[in-house]
């Protein structure tokens, strides 16, 4: 499986990203043997596009993260049943990172 991101490195967030597509995949009855992300390669030069992307493979990276996807999905949905929040929006929700209290 391979998750694409527009950015030019792999980041540590992207692989909770291609943890729930597995677990997606997974419960779908697709077994995924293996998990890339896919990025643009800041190397790569016009008019050259044949290097335009890299892939990292993260599949060791992944795994242990699996277990956890189906509790995180359980409070994700937890959450959307809830209130709507009572928080002004600001910078905060540009960047990933915790609201300030």
């Amino acid at each position: 499986m391979t998750e694409v991101k527009s950015s030019s490195s792999q980041k540590e967030e992207h692989l909770a990203d291609a943890a729930v597509q597995v677990h997606v995949l997974n419960r779908s009855g697709i077994d995924v043997r293996g998990v890339d992300i896919m990025h643009l390669n800041k190397e790569c030069h016009y008019p050259d596009l044949s290097n335009l992307f890299e892939r990292t493979d993260v599949t060791a990276a992944v795994e242990p993260l699996l277990g956890k996807i189906g509790w995180e999905i359980d409070a994700q949905l937890a959450m959307l049943a809830g209130p709507l929040p009572d928080k002004p929006i600001g910078k905060h929700c540009f960047e990933p990172h915790d609201c300030p209290s």
